[in-house]
């Protein structure tokens, strides 16, 4: 077996992988990287996304593919997209915008836990990536520059050079494409290879060696971190609350990994700091599948989903005459006296500013005294996030329930007057 084929079958087969989708762009890398995962007998597809930016060298990219996946009778999947209408559209880096449409087209093939996105980065890349990262200010996650496999990705030649991975493709007499836009000297990867990798290995020939060595280090120090902060990520998944404790004693490292690893942008990460800094009842918006809000309670964050899909289905008042007022009384309902209703009955979340005259509540000289909606749930503890699903039934002129905490005194009913029952149903 060929060096390339036993090191890229030491990085797979632990996967247990049923499926590789391959993002090919007919380029050395990416086709050898097909041809090897092909001849190992893994089941292998082809996803190519056509930018359109070359003009025909981007349809020839396509024809070559066509023909290759043709000739190994191998799956080909590809997205046509014209970059140069979305970035005139939308705006963005033109190297950015293209990783993202990438990355988003090659994320709709890792279906099933089985399934891996396989990419044909190699060390050279694994040196200008940390290169890279250096320029931009990249913190311990950027110097840790590409693992091989992370999640469903998997980078099988990230530890053969491209001088390796061309012999093994003339060794296999096998053919592909050369992107005219890596000569461009425009982009800074270009860039640091063709010019600076070039000018400091003159100088210090063993400087991809030491990089690769840093590379190493860096990503131990990753993994340590990712261990001690996965157990945290657990506890937000299942249970949606992280301590303000346990934050605070987090390293900057530390959380932009917790940031990274629940799927949020690091962006976020001054905006947690802040809160976390806030008085109870503060909150963060956030983008993320499972919650929209982060709220700050007295001594946790609490990630929830507020708005529509959140709201459940809107609750109902049920009014039902009755004879008389029970022996003992429940928070589940209140007994009114329908002559002091005016109007219907109604139902609503509160708002702030909202006040009711509660039973078992004086005022000063006797009068009856009213309370803040706000301060009746601050005083029953009622966690910030569950705060703004709060109900109250009012009629034309008055709240007669803050639901579940206080009743209103101004429609109580009595033993002597006509009495309904008044509950919340769902619809």
């Amino acid at each position: 077996m060929h060096k390339l084929e036993r090191l890229v079958s030491e990085c797979i087969e632990p996967l247990q992988a049923t499926h590789f989708f391959v993002g090919c762009s007919g380029g050395l890398d990416s086709t050898v990287l097909v041809h090897c995962l092909h001849k190992l007998g893994k089941r292998v597809s082809i996803v190519h996304v056509n930018y359109q930016l070359r003009g025909e060298e981007s349809e020839d990219d396509q024809v070559f593919l066509e023909a290759f996946a043709c000739e190994k009778g191998i799956p080909f999947h590809v997205k046509r997209v014209n970059l140069s209408d979305v970035l005139a559209q939308k705006g963005g880096n033109l190297q950015d915008v293209a990783r993202k449409i990438r990355r988003d087209y090659l994320q709709r093939f890792a279906l099933k836990q089985s399934m891996f996105i396989a990419l044909g980065h190699h060390a050279d890349d694994q040196v200008e990536t940390f290169l890279f990262n250096v320029l931009r200010g990249g913190g311990m996650m950027g110097l840790s520059a590409m693992l091989p496999v992370h999640g469903h990705l998997v980078r099988p030649l990230l530890h053969l050079t491209r001088d390796e991975i061309k012999v093994y493709a003339n060794t296999e007499q096998l053919k592909w494409r050369e992107d005219s836009s890596n000569q461009s000297m425009k982009y800074t990867r270009n860039r640091i290879r063709r010019e600076w990798l070039p000018m400091i290995t003159s100088e210090i020939p063993d400087f991809d060696q030491h990089v690769r060595y840093l590379i190493q280090h860096f990503q131990s120090t990753q993994r340590q971190l990712e261990g001690e902060i996965q157990p945290f990520i657990q506890q937000i998944l299942k249970q949606h609350f992280l301590s303000i404790q346990s934050f605070c004693s987090f390293s900057e490292e530390q959380i932009v990994v917790l940031l990274r690893g629940l799927d949020l942008p690091i962006s976020l990460k001054h905006q947690f700091e802040k809160l976390s800094r806030s008085e109870k009842g503060k909150y963060i918006d956030v983008t993320h599948k499972r919650w929209n809000r982060v709220y700050r309670e007295s001594d946790h964050f609490r990630f929830v989903q507020v708005g529509p899909s959140e709201r459940y289905q809107w609750p109902t008042i049920v009014v039902t005459p009755v004879e008389q007022l029970p022996e003992t009384f429940s928070k589940s309902a209140i007994y009114l006296d329908p002559a002091k209703i005016k109007g219907p009955l109604q139902l609503r979340c509160w708002r702030q500013g909202d006040r009711m005259s509660i039973v078992g509540l004086t005022g000063k000289n006797g009068s009856n005294g009213s309370k803040l909606i706000s301060d009746i749930l601050s005083d029953a503890k009622v966690p910030s996030h569950l705060k703004d699903r709060q109900f109250v039934v009012h009629d034309d002129e008055k709240i007669l329930w803050c639901v579940g905490f206080a009743i209103g005194k101004e429609a109580i009913a009595t033993r002597e007057s006509k009495i309904v029952k008044v509950e919340i149903g769902q619809l």
